[in-house]
């Protein structure tokens, strides 16, 4: 993996409430849900076209 780069596991909705939680921000899990719908695709988009391809510099 390039350096720089970060590999984050697929996170469920709850883990990420529990991660939010931790640092203490209280969410609900529906928030998330709804903002997920909202920007999630939009958002993986955007880091997709963000991420090194093979070969690059």
């Amino acid at each position: 993996m390039p350096s720089g780069s970060i590999h984050l596991p697929g996170l469920s909705l709850r883990n990420i409430e529990l991660i939010l939680a931790e640092r203490g921000v209280v969410v609900s899990y529906e928030s998330i849900r709804r903002w997920c719908l909202c920007f999630g695709t939009e958002f993986a988009a955007k880091l997709c076209k963000r991420r090194p391809r093979p070969g690059d510099t």
